[in-house]
């Protein structure tokens, strides 16, 4: 006997999109960025202006995870994680996402995260989960 998988309802699917969307109280754009521009004339090296894949809501939110003895001391690794509509499609490790606007951490506005991991969605799954890290600004830039 092959039990076939369960097909969830229209309600149900539409029930949770609408709970999903509203835990997503702050704005990202993710964009790809490009290679850096080599000017011949001059030797200057320029950032690339790479492309927007997605502006929309998003949830950002953390987990807490366990405590380890680094160099003999205790340092707390936690996991940052993005919700985003699963209806947003061509996001990709290695993309980067910054917050636009956010009720929930002003602090956080201009924040570029790099996305390393894109969840693949389950049978009801109303979000694309991408697990993030931070992008630190280069702390010996002075310009």
């Amino acid at each position: 006997m092959t039990l076939r998988p369960p097909v969830p309802s229209r309600f149900a699917r539409n029930y949770i999109t609408k709970m999903s969307m509203a835990q997503m109280t702050s704005t990202i754009t993710i964009f790809r960025p490009s290679p850096a521009d080599f000017d011949t004339d001059t030797g200057q090296i320029s950032a690339g202006t790479g492309t927007t894949i997605w502006s929309g809501p998003a949830r950002i939110y953390s987990e807490s995870g366990s405590l380890a003895s680094i160099g003999g001391e205790l340092v707390s690794l936690g996991q940052t994680y993005m919700a985003i509509p699963q209806t947003a499609l061509g996001v990709h490790v290695d993309d980067l996402a910054q917050v636009t606007a956010t009720l929930d951490d002003p602090a956080l506005v201009n924040t570029v995260f790099r996305i390393v991991d894109v969840s693949a969605g389950g049978l009801l799954s109303a979000t694309r989960r991408l697990t993030v890290t931070t992008v630190e600004p280069n702390p010996w830039n002075t310009e």
